[in-house]
């Protein structure tokens, strides 16, 4: 694009190459701005995933984490319960 411009730049101002070069510069700047604008639409798509994405790795570590917890609170309760059994069988001596 550069290389356009300069060539540009050296036709005269009644040279008829000159003013179809200008509009052919002039619709590449067009579609490379619409370019710049997808493109931070992109990233800002990309950036809110992200933040889901963690968010959401987050909430499954707080459900396993729980859920690990309660599975050891129930094995500790199931163990409570045998033992107490078996207390009990010793003290009546059945």
């Amino acid at each position: 694009m550069e290389v356009r411009i300069l060539i540009l730049l050296s036709f005269s101002a009644k040279d008829p190459k000159r003013k179809t070069l200008a509009k052919e510069l002039e619709e590449e700047e067009n579609i490379l701005k619409r370019c710049v604008e997808k493109l931070k639409l992109v990233e800002a798509s990309r950036v809110a995933l992200v933040s889901q994405l963690k968010e959401a790795l987050h909430e499954q570590v707080s459900y396993t984490l729980v859920f690990n917890i309660f599975s050891i609170l129930l094995s500790f309760r199931l163990f409570l319960t045998v033992s107490f059994n078996c207390l009990w069988i010793f003290v009546l001596g059945i």
